[in-house]
């Protein structure tokens, strides 16, 4: 998009873009007798008009389909996508990254032609005083504020400016209290408002600068290597943000305003100081990609194991790992301090389930807690359980594994479940390691279908829990209640464009194997069907899947299945139809009075309106290869269209008539 703007009308504009002007915006007239809406783009034009815009075609899914809802919610099924923005700011951030006096220095990733920052003095000075008077009738909390103000003074996270001088940029940034009591540590902190803005038309500083990739590990890969230790340790960074040092020419823009005498609680200019960040202040847009970059960055500069470890296992600023010995443990602690400590900051908060650990820990590191969040769940170091009951999973090194997977869909949900099979000499077991359900798309879709795409997001689901577990995966296993598809799995014959595309992503993966399993032993269908949280916490098939999983592999059931009517009328549903040859049709200039135009088949088209521009398409490539006189233009004309639409209108009304004649 440009940055030229033309108003045509209240509320209607003309935006200038690439690829011509484009018109915006709601108009003030309605026309009662139009329901449909539709979209107008005009390109290299000089004038315009109102045009009817025909309804779209009624497969057109306006909203999100089945696989978009997976795609938003898939937990590191899909691959991210890097957006050019992500390059550039990547491309900035190490151009621009420094180290000196033993910490790291950043500037921000500004966007190219962004209008220039406001000077927001005055909205931060308002947001400031009724900061304060919030404040006022709690002493104790205001205090505590001016404290923190006070105390990054001191460690040089921030300093003190003039309001007169600058060294580029100025810009403001107002704040605000956030209580969180439950917290062991921070139970006040100061919350930034980078996004705000004077009014419309002026940008914040959020708005000005890329957001920056997402360096982020995947939650759940990193819960479920959490669980495969022995010894499992959590810590994580000191004050992370602010210990990323921000390069002095791009300070200006963090300003913010405080009280220089905190007993003084009016607001007013003798009372008001300046000041500036020297780090990176959560709050920004550009934060929390600046820290994970910089970690990054730190960390690939060790080629050790531990350093690999600490890169795969770390969420923002929480270090979520863990060992197999205490030997191992301690070794890992002591090296994580020391790479963390090259880089000024402070790996604390050490917390380990093994109690061995948590006594050799020195006092000033570890945290004196029994439970801990850990992701966003509640962990008892006492027991070692999670909150959400995952299965606890050690020595594996001498264990046998396997992957099994479990699917199902109805008619209001469809879900995956996948457990991690552990076989040692006689003994095996089998424990629910990750699991996904969605609910059924409003579109309707036939369960077949459903059953499809369950088995996809399966199979996906396999290849993703093995990938995040890093573990020796001897074979990986899918059962399916669904006939259906698992004859389509098996099938050699052509199928629907649908199905067809499907199938072809499934059998990708070669090294799956597919199995048949009874709706009442198939683990899945209590995500589908759903259930009460007391049923799901003692259910056994949901949490260990069926009984016979500790058995011998070659005692595991695949069910057969005989022959089915209903069954094999869905299976040949999606079976494609040989389409019959039209080379003698386009000779014929004549039609079959029983036969639609040209032979075409209106059920495989999915609207009236492509019904119609076939026809008119094929009528004139006819009348070409007859010589006859046709239009050779790249669109069709209005007569071509109402041809073909007669000629569909008669074979429609010769058709009931045919046994009369």
């Amino acid at each position: 998009m440009h940055e030229d703007r033309e108003k045509i009308q209240p509320g209607l504009y003309l935006l200038a873009s690439k690829l011509g002007w484009i018109v915006t915006g709601r108009t003030r007239k309605t026309y009662e007798e139009k329901s449909e809406t539709g979209l107008l783009i005009l390109s290299n034009t000089s004038s315009f008009e109102i045009s009817d815009i025909e309804t779209p075609d009624q497969l057109i899914v306006a909203q999100a389909g089945i696989c978009d809802l997976w795609n938003l919610e898939s937990i590191g099924i899909i691959e991210n996508i890097e957006t050019s923005s992500d390059k550039k700011a990547m491309e900035y951030f190490k151009e621009t990254l420094k180290f000196k006096n033993g910490r790291y220095y950043v500037k921000w990733p500004w966007k190219e032609n962004t209008p220039e920052l406001p000077d927001n003095r005055e909205l931060a000075l308002g947001r400031l005083k009724s900061c304060v008077a919030r404040m006022r009738k709690k002493p104790d909390l205001l205090t505590k504020y001016d404290t923190i103000i006070q105390d990054q003074i001191q460690k040089g996270i921030v300093e003190e400016v003039n309001e007169f001088r600058t060294d580029g940029r100025k810009h403001y940034i107002p704040h605000h209290a956030v209580i969180t009591p439950q917290k062991s540590t921070t139970k006040v902190r100061i919350v930034y408002d980078a996004s705000a803005k004077n009014n419309k038309e002026m940008p914040s500083l959020n708005e000005c600068l890329y957001r920056g990739p997402l360096l982020l590990n995947n939650l759940c890969g990193i819960f479920m290597r959490f669980r495969l230790h022995k010894i499992a340790m959590v810590a994580d960074i000191e004050k992370a943000f602010l210990q990323v040092g921000l390069q002095e020419d791009d300070r200006d823009v963090t300003r913010f305003m405080w009280m220089k005498d905190c007993a003084n609680t009016y607001v007013e200019r003798q009372n008001i100081q300046e000041y500036r960040f020297c780090r990176v202040p959560f709050g920004v847009i550009s934060s929390p990609f600046l820290l994970a970059a910089t970690i990054e960055h730190h960390v690939d500069m060790y080629n050790t194991p531990i350093a690999e470890k600490i890169k795969n296992n770390i969420y923002v600023d929480n270090l979520i790992s863990g060992c197999e010995s205490v030997t191992e443990a301690l070794k890992f602690y002591s090296d994580a301090k020391d790479i963390f400590k090259e880089a000024a900051m402070n790996l604390r908060e050490w917390i380990s389930n093994s109690s061995s650990i948590n006594e050799l820990l020195p006092a000033s590191d570890k945290t004196d807690a029994l439970q801990v969040s850990v992701l966003g769940h509640i962990w008892n170091i006492e027991d070692d359980k999670v909150a959400v009951k995952p299965c606890k999973f050690t020595d594996l090194n001498d264990k046998t594994c396997k992957l099994l997977c479990f699917c199902d869909a109805s008619a209001r949900a469809y879900s995956a479940a996948v457990y991690l099979h552990q076989t040692c000499g006689q003994s095996s077991r089998s424990d629910l390691i990750f699991s996904k359900s969605r609910l059924a798309p409003v579109k309707e879709m036939s369960i077949p279908r459903l059953e499809l795409m369950a088995v996809l997001i399966g199979v996906k689901s396999l290849i993703f829990v093995k990938s995040e577990l890093n573990i020796s995966i001897e074979e990986m296993y899918l059962w399916s209640d669904s006939q259906c598809v698992l004859k389509w799995i098996s099938t050699k014959k052509e199928l629907n464009v649908f199905v067809k595309n499907r199938i072809a992503e499934i059998k990708a993966h070669k090294d799956v194997k597919f199995m048949y399993v009874n709706t009442m032993e198939n683990p899945a269908d209590v995500a589908t069907r759903g259930t009460t949280a007391s049923k799901l916490k003692n259910d056994s098939l949901w949490w260990h899947g069926p009984k016979w999983l500790n058995y011998d592999t070659q005692n595991w059931k695949n069910d057969s299945f005989g022959d089915n009517s209903s069954v094999e009328n869905m299976y040949q549903s999606e079976i494609k139809r040989e389409k019959s040859r039209c080379s003698t049709l386009l000779c014929n200039q004549i039609e079959e009075e029983n036969r639609p135009p040209f032979g075409i088949d209106c059920r495989e088209f999915s609207s009236y309106t492509k019904v119609i521009r076939v026809t008119a398409w094929i009528q004139r490539f006819v009348s070409r290869m007859k010589k006859d006189k046709c239009s050779t233009g790249k669109v069709l004309t209005y007569k071509e269209l109402k041809v073909a639409e007669m000629n569909w209108i008669k074979y429609i009304q010769r058709k009931p008539l045919l046994r009369c004649f």
